[in-house]
């Protein structure tokens, strides 16, 4: 069963999808911050976590990483090569021979380092502890061999894996196992919850999950007119829960959705901008948010 631990609390109870999270990323990339650079930071979070994890002992441990194609075999690169400055003997299993282009500079380095690299799942048998690195968040397809196989051995072992993000072989949205799939001791979701976390399909795999925080500008949480689902799931959400009073506060061009999905809520349409996102609040006279008990911000928003 996983256990979920929320370390701040401005984005602790946001949940995104991997069309979200890829949105929230380019947004990031357009704005001037490198990929290179969200790589290092994101890689070396991971280590200052693994350190604080029980699974690190004081001892040099052999640790294994499992390395995938892109960007999350990418940020395992980063642990790799970090845990064996810090004297880790690390052993690397790099099942792909075709890698996005930064992973396959991290991977060139590593190398140079003199850090073994192997395509055989058995070569990391006798590590002491994994780090799963294949796949994060936006998998959809289903694994196949030689991946799925080492994936199994590896859950035959029942050695202590962290998971990078999401455990590979789990849908980024619903939870699904596709085909089969990491059964992590504990994940390290990298900066929002991924929703497919939280499905009772991937509870077994999740393990103890924690999410670390790589400093995602509050701007960038969530959507506007784009996203008029996220507003409509949300209040959804609040209705079922069995609130006595709704509101809902949008903008203007997609009152009328929001009408026809939850005709008992309060839809209120606001001034928007060009981009369709909430140019500024338009409440009822003698409305204030004081006056809720509880206001969720963030879905429908850019």
């Amino acid at each position: 069963m996983a256990q979920i631990q929320q370390p701040r609390e401005q984005i602790e109870q946001v949940v995104v999808t991997a069309q979200q999270m890829r949105d929230i990323e380019a947004r990031i990339f357009a704005a001037g911050m490198p990929v290179a650079a969200l790589m290092e930071k994101v890689g070396l979070s991971i280590v200052k976590t693994f350190h604080a994890t029980s699974l690190q002992r004081s001892d040099k441990q052999r640790v294994g990483i499992l390395v995938g194609p892109g960007h999350n075999g990418g940020d395992a690169l980063v642990v790799a090569r970090e845990l064996h400055f810090q004297g880790y003997e690390v052993l690397v299993y790099r099942p792909f021979s075709k890698l996005k282009e930064l992973t396959s500079q991290h991977a060139q380095y590593v190398e140079s380092l003199g850090i073994p690299s192997f395509d055989s799942i058995e070569s990391l048998q006798e590590c002491d502890l994994l780090i799963d690195g294949l796949f994060g968040f936006g998998l959809e397809r289903t694994l196949t061999d030689p991946v799925a196989s080492a994936i199994d051995r590896i859950n035959q072992w029942s050695k202590p894996v962290i998971s990078i993000d999401m455990p590979s072989g789990i849908h980024t949205d619903t939870g699904e196992v596709l085909g089969t799939a990491i059964r992590a001791t504990r994940t390290f979701c990298l900066g929002l919850w991924k929703q497919g976390l939280l499905q009772d399909g991937a509870l077994d795999y999740v393990g103890k999950a924690e999410l670390i925080d790589f400093d995602i500008p509050n701007s960038d949480i969530c959507g506007s007119r784009r996203y008029a689902g996220g507003a409509i799931l949300t209040g959804m959400g609040a209705r079922a829960s069995g609130v006595g009073m709704l509101s809902i506060a949008v903008p203007e061009s997609i009152k009328s959705m929001l009408n026809a999905q939850l005709p008992e809520a309060l839809i209120v349409g606001c001034p928007e901008t060009d981009g369709g996102a909430i140019a500024h609040l338009n409440l009822p006279d003698g409305t204030d948010l004081s006056s809720f008990a509880a206001i969720s911000c963030g879905p429908g928003l850019t």
